[in-house]
């Protein structure tokens, strides 16, 4: 819980306490709930009111009741609000604990992370998810830089709150560790400028799903360029006020062959979509180099080192921008697919596949399973082949995970600590997140900035979760 949300607790259970004094005493109690009230007031005021508070607020509201109760069923009055408030503050605590208002994990980088968001529009491609259209496509994107360590009250919220349900609105009370609008601190003249990582979310996620990542990469010199793609992610929120949702639906579907082959079709048209979208933002910011209109990346980019990762179908989209453009020079794909020209061609790039730790072992049999998980695994199975014969080609590395699940490597294991309600994995999330940032420092390291920890030559003793298999790169990139 946060602070005022745990004083106000306090509050509600000295205020119960004080219910009972004496009656010349009473004065402890209106004391007491005044002091109840006024916590709450600060919390909304200071930190936001969410639902998950709504039953300590009502537990207040039965203590008020109480407190100020006379005549001769005072007694019962007070006994009925105090259990009534006592119920409702275990709920609401219970709640705050299950869905809280979590903090990230502070980068460890010698930068401190600044953050900008802008609007693009891609003058030259007509909106491909509205059928007609005759509007351009635009794309939101957000910027993390290394900066100054700066002032911690301006840090960025996490999400728009137009972007998150009723479930889910916590999430634009959670404060990251990025400054917005800073200053970039500027790069040494003789590294010719920062390099460059972009970023794709999954299937539905939105720009801000890896926070954790995107912000330790930025700590350790990357300017790291993350992309809404409209229509897809859950939300996009333009400038003008504008929502825009997501139109394609849910993701994998493995219900019946005729459901698969959709998903299919869909994942290939989202994949070449969204590697457009990639292509159309490396143009814009060869421009930003040579002249940002806000200042903030002329002459800080280098463009020689650029490369590209994501989540779920994000990693699919890196997969496929690399076999597309010749600029991104390494690709990190976090447990996706390929699909697209890719999933038969190879990245023509090293990439690194970051993998949850799979169920059903490699050569299990598949007797006496369901049509259903049959489909999943051997379209799994299928999918490794491609993955790996893109690595014999163009070399890079196979990871898997121990105690992993999908989300795992993503934020969401941080909105909750209760394991079915996140969907994470056995392992510590936090511990995840330290091996998945260890990994894609090491691996983008040594491609764009010619630095090799050594991380990567095989399985380490401070990460045995580990399982690290290497292939020879075999490409001049």
């Amino acid at each position: 819980m946060r602070p005022l949300e745990f004083a106000g607790m306090i509050a509600v259970m000295l205020t119960s306490l004080g219910t009972y004094f004496p009656g010349h005493k009473r004065w402890i109690a209106i004391f007491a709930l005044i002091v109840t009230f006024v916590t709450f007031s600060m919390q909304v005021f200071w930190e936001g009111p969410r639902w998950q508070m709504v039953p300590l607020y009502l537990s207040a509201l039965f203590l008020g009741i109480g407190s100020l109760s006379a005549g001769q069923a005072a007694g019962r009055i007070q006994l009925t609000a105090v259990l009534a408030s006592l119920i409702f503050a275990v709920a609401g605590v219970s709640l705050c604990e299950a869905l809280p208002v979590f903090s990230f994990p502070e980068p460890t980088g010698k930068y401190g992370v600044g953050t900008q968001v802008r609007h693009l529009v891609d003058q030259n491609l007509l909106e491909p998810h509205v059928r007609g259209a005759k509007a351009p496509r635009e794309l939101m994107i957000q910027i993390w830089y290394p900066a100054e360590r700066g002032d911690r009250e301006a840090r960025s919220a996490y999400r728009d709150r137009r972007t998150t349900s009723f479930w889910t609105s916590q999430l634009s009370l959670v404060r990251t560790n990025a400054v917005v609008d800073v200053p970039i601190v500027p790069a040494r003249k003789e590294t010719g400028g920062y390099p460059v990582l972009l970023f794709s979310p999954s299937w539905s996620g939105q720009r801000v799903q890896n926070t954790f990542q995107v912000e330790e990469l930025a700590s350790h010199g990357y300017i790291v360029v993350a992309m809404d793609h409209p229509y897809g992610t859950e939300a996009t929120v333009f400038p003008d006020g504008r929502v825009v949702r997501t139109t394609i639906g849910g993701g994998e579907d493995y219900s019946s062959a005729a459901a698969f082959e959709e998903f299919l079709r869909k994942a290939n048209d989202e994949t070449k979509t969204r590697a457009r979208d990639v292509q159309f933002v490396l143009d814009t910011l060869e421009k930003w180099n040579s002249a940002d209109p806000q200042g903030l990346l002329t002459g800080q980019i280098r463009l020689t080192s650029i490369g590209i990762f994501g989540h779920s179908l994000g990693g699919t989209v890196a997969i496929q921008a690399c076999w597309l453009d010749p600029r991104l020079k390494a690709a990190l794909d976090m447990d996706g697919m390929v699909a697209a020209e890719s999933a038969t061609e190879g990245a023509k790039k090293p990439v690194l596949f970051m993998m949850e730790e799979s169920l059903v072992a490699p050569g299990a049999s598949l007797e006496g399973i369901s049509e259903q998980r049959r489909r999943t695994v051997e379209f799994n199975r299928a999918q490794d082949k491609l993955m790996k014969a893109s690595l014999a080609r163009y070399g890079g590395y196979w990871l898997v995970v121990a105690g992993t699940t999908h989300k795992n490597f993503s934020d969401s294991p941080l909105f909750s600590p209760l394991k079915f309600l996140s969907g994470a994995g056995k392992t510590d999330p936090r511990r995840v997140f330290r091996i998945a940032n260890a990994y894609s420092l090491a691996f983008f390291d040594k491609y764009l900035k010619q630095e090799d920890s050594h991380l990567l030559d095989g399985d380490s003793q401070n990460f045995p979760e580990v399982q690290l298999q290497a292939w020879e790169d075999k490409k001049v990139h």
